[in-house]
């Protein structure tokens, strides 16, 4: 196939991917600040996502705003309070950034930086949710992944983008967070 053609596809693909949260975002909040947040976070994480996809990096010119952005938005738009906003980010922070300097693990730096961003958007306790979802996500990936692998017997440097596996989990965080955990306190309470 031609590569324009590949390109155009993949590109239809996402924006299809992209309307269909939209929509997601707008029957799950509507019109409020909360759903304008999220809109918006579905907007530019998308962006991240494919440009990590395609390039295999997120570079800083993307990140830093993203951060500072995620931030106000949590705190103030998302209500979740400035402190709320601070641990969801430092949890973010914590754990990528202890995965990253694992040096035989291919996480990059850009993802330690989306997931603070994710991290104080979704603030404390949605940040914990948004990156066991991440995870959820991404493990039936890699499995996949190593099982290919394993029975092509060539071996490649197979980089996975990790911001679509990351912005999924944030969506989910931002979208149902509340009620899932409400829905795990209370079988915990019942236990």
């Amino acid at each position: 196939m031609n590569q324009h053609y590949l390109r155009f596809l993949r590109l239809t693909a996402v924006s299809v991917i992209c309307l269909g949260m939209l929509a997601l975002v707008w029957k799950t909040l509507g019109p409020t600040y909360p759903g304008f947040a999220v809109a918006t976070y579905v907007l530019i994480f998308t962006y991240i996502s494919w440009y990590d996809y395609t390039h295999r990096e997120i570079p800083n010119a993307i990140s830093y705003p993203s951060i500072f952005l995620a931030y106000l938005g949590g705190a103030v738009m998302m209500e979740n309070g400035f402190l709320a906003s601070l641990i969801g980010a430092s949890i973010g922070f914590i754990l990528f950034f202890s995965i990253w300097v694992v040096p035989q693990l291919t996480l990059g730096a850009g993802d330690v930086k989306l997931s603070i961003a994710i991290g104080a958007l979704c603030g404390f306790p949605n940040a914990v949710l948004a990156f066991s979802v991440s995870f959820v996500f991404l493990i039936p990936v890699v499995i996949s992944v190593l099982i290919v692998q394993s029975i092509r017997t060539i071996r490649s440097n197979f980089a996975l983008p990790m911001a679509p596996f990351l912005s999924a989990g944030g969506l989910v965080g931002l979208l149902w967070g509340d009620d899932i955990i409400l829905w795990y306190t209370s079988l915990l309470n019942q236990g």
